[in-house]
């Protein structure tokens, strides 16, 4: 397939597409935002009562606290399960590492926040995962280096280059030495999360699903500066020939920057190289290379330009929704709900306000000619009113109706409830309202006004969070090539993604609410009491392990950092108690000491006996050497001798050889 071909395909994909240019879609975004923000709705008379009631924000806001404290009141947002129960380590390893590349390599909370935010505003919430390369720079200086280590050096380790910046050569007699200043960049690959504003993604019209691995088009249109396209391999004058990226003058980004007063759609450069221009990264099922089969591809496009054409194993883009419907990629966000109350109730407030300014301050009838007008265009407490005939001037009462419109503000308040849940009973502890509930219809309110809370909640957590850290620990495992060494629970560990295996069951950390958690503390209290009577009763239903899950489960709910911290895991070889030592034994000891004693009176008894023989063989040899005997006797006598020596065993006590041949 020829590049004008493929750019083609790929202008009609995005000018028919979900969040194209000046879209319906956006148009909604950005009606939510000035909502949001409380914008003028359009609507305004000049020298009217121009209020505008905040139901959009205090509703975002009250259910962005509630989703914070669901997913980010723990050191963990997401638990891998293991395979088996040889898995279990390695799994938990694999959750303690991908929670760390959220939280520590990436802004795991802001990431959180803001996903939580554009999704109940408006409607969607898009992130990116990918993998970028980190210089980490450094100047170096090596003082009396050889020729050899010079080059070793220079030619730097795996993953680091070294570029020389200062040299000086010295001579050490006949021998080169050399001093050298160099600099040392050392490239790591870090898995970054990023939230894309939701102008920027285009999605093909036939997506039928918030699940964009099922999508057969994908773009994201961002801006790239001439240096971002020369660092990624473009010629650098076609780079500058590319279009330049004016999507600010766009609907949505002026509704969210110009909200501070400030020009959205000044973004001048400070040089040729920081021009931004517009490129579109798009993901696509297409076949290019004619073979009949369609693959999954990364195509860079950038006005008739094609910059990259590459085959990739999956989509780098996860999206949210609050409120997913069947059949569709865009679902509802919270916004909805009340974005018309909004309207109802500020054009009530208004004109509430507009009867009450008109029935303090009338308007009058006036005999003309016969009041002075400047008197009465001056309105101050026990202020004169000239007129030259009494009674010129008429106030026209206005019968005060605001109070008759108080009701339909309650009806209001009461259809943002039944939406939302939110209400006095669940944005604060409110005195009157404490005093006129129970206590068991307090608590449920509560829960029922979190009842919306958690649908979103399981909705986000099973649904975009699932597949974002399935992205993050497959882009680990594929990119990370060499180990690493991080701290993890506290302890700094070697980890190395290469070696891991494909994850599919994933948790999502989804909390509850404080009511929910503190029942559940409760519950767990319960059970760890009930557990220890069984282990004291030596019931088998119990095993230290089982008290040991369950403090884990304790520590987790009171979001504590590492139940490690508090209790040893005895499953864990190390905190295997110790063998007791034996106790000792008086009675056995004394025994032992008595058969040791009459061992040694053996032994010096034997030793004895062996000198008397040593000492007659002795002597019998004497005696024949005095009376000129055989040599061949003497031979004997001396080589019985040397039998009787050898053979005495010490460790025994016992005669050997000596024995034997009857001594």
């Amino acid at each position: 397939m020829k590049d004008h071909e493929l750019t083609t395909i790929i202008d009609n994909q995005i000018s028919s597409s979900i969040g194209g240019y000046s879209t319906e879609l956006e148009s909604q975004m950005s009606d939510a935002l000035d909502y949001y923000y409380g914008e003028p709705f359009g609507n305004e008379i000049e020298g009217r009562s121009q209020f505008v009631t905040r139901e959009v924000l205090e509703v975002i806001e009250w259910i962005k606290g509630e989703l914070l404290k669901v997913f980010a009141s723990g050191d963990r947002y997401v638990v891998f399960d293991g395979k088996n129960t040889d898995d279990e380590e390695q799994a938990k390893q694999e959750t303690d590492y991908i929670n760390h590349i959220f939280t520590k390599d990436n802004e795991g909370f802001q990431i959180v926040y803001d996903i939580i935010h554009d999704c109940c505003l408006q409607k969607l919430a898009y992130v990116k995962v990918y993998v970028d390369d980190i210089d980490d720079n450094k100047t170096v200086t090596y003082t009396g280096l050889s020729e050899y280590q010079l080059t070793q050096v220079l030619e730097g380790d795996e993953g680091k280059e070294v570029e020389p910046i200062e040299a000086d050569m010295q001579f050490n007699g006949f021998e080169p030495f050399y001093d050298v200043k160099v600099r040392e960049t050392t490239t790591t690959k870090k898995v970054c999360v990023e939230v894309i504003p939701q102008e920027q993604i285009i999605v093909g019209k036939d997506t039928s699903s918030i699940n964009l691995d099922k999508a057969s088009f994908v773009a994201h249109e961002k801006p790239t500066t001439v240096s971002e396209l020369v660092e990624a391999g473009i010629d650098r004058e076609l780079a500058i020939s590319l279009p330049n990226f004016d999507d600010y003058s766009r609907e949505l980004p002026l509704a969210r920057e110009q909200t501070e007063g400030e020009d959205a759609t000044d973004h001048s450069a400070t040089d040729d190289s920081m021009i931004e221009k517009i490129v579109q990264e798009c993901y696509m099922m297409i076949d290019t290379d004619d073979d009949g089969v369609a693959e999954f591809r990364k195509i860079w496009k950038s006005g008739n330009e094609i910059l990259l054409n590459e085959e990739i194993d999956e989509m780098p883009i996860v999206a949210f929704s609050p409120i997913p419907q069947p059949h569709k990629h865009v679902g509802l966000s919270v916004a909805e709900l009340v974005m018309d109350l909004q309207l109802l109730k500020s054009t009530l407030v208004r004109q509430m306000l507009d009867n009450l300014y008109l029935t303090n301050n009338p308007e009058k009838e006036v005999v003309e000619k016969n009041v002075n007008i400047n008197d009465l265009l001056t309105s101050v407490p026990g202020g004169i009113k000239r007129v030259t005939q009494p009674g010129s001037i008429n106030a026209l009462t206005v019968p005060y109706t605001a109070g008759q419109s108080m009701p339909m503000l309650q009806i209001l308040d009461q259809m943002k409830e039944d939406r939302t849940g939110q209400s006095r009973h669940t944005k604060g502890l409110d005195a009157d309202v404490l005093n006129q509930s129970t206590h068991g219809a307090f608590k449920d309110a509560i829960q029922e006004a979190q009842g919306l809370t958690e649908k979103i909640a399981r909705t986000l957590a099973e649904g975009g969070f699932s597949q974002l850290f399935k992205k993050i620990h497959a882009l680990s495992t594929k990119n990370q090539d060499k180990p690493r060494v991080v701290k993890l629970r506290d302890k700094f560990v070697e980890v190395n993604p290469s070696l891991w295996d494909e994850r599919k069951d994933v948790t999502v950390n989804v909390g509850l609410g404080t009511g929910s958690k503190d029942k559940q503390l409760k519950l767990i209290g319960s059970v760890i009491a009930d557990q220890k009577e069984h282990m004291m009763q030596g019931s088998p239903l119990v095993q230290p392990k089982h008290i040991y899950n369950s403090y884990n489960k304790l520590i987790e709910l009171s979001e504590l950092k590492d139940v490690s911290l508090y209790y040893a895991d005895p499953s864990d070889p190390q905190n295997q108690p110790k063998p007791t030592p034996p106790q000792p034994n008086p009675l056995a000891e004394a025994e032992m000491v008595k058969a040791q004693a009459a061992k040694e009176m053996e032994q010096l008894k034997a030793q004895i006996k062996m000198a008397e023989k040593k000492a007659d063989i002795q002597g019998k040899i004497i005696v024949a050497k005095m009376n000129n005997e055989s040599s061949e006797k003497i031979a004997i006598l001396n080589a019985e001798m040397e039998a009787l020596t050898t053979g005495f065993n010490t460790d025994i006590g016992l005669p050997g050889i000596g024995a034997e041949l009857g001594y």
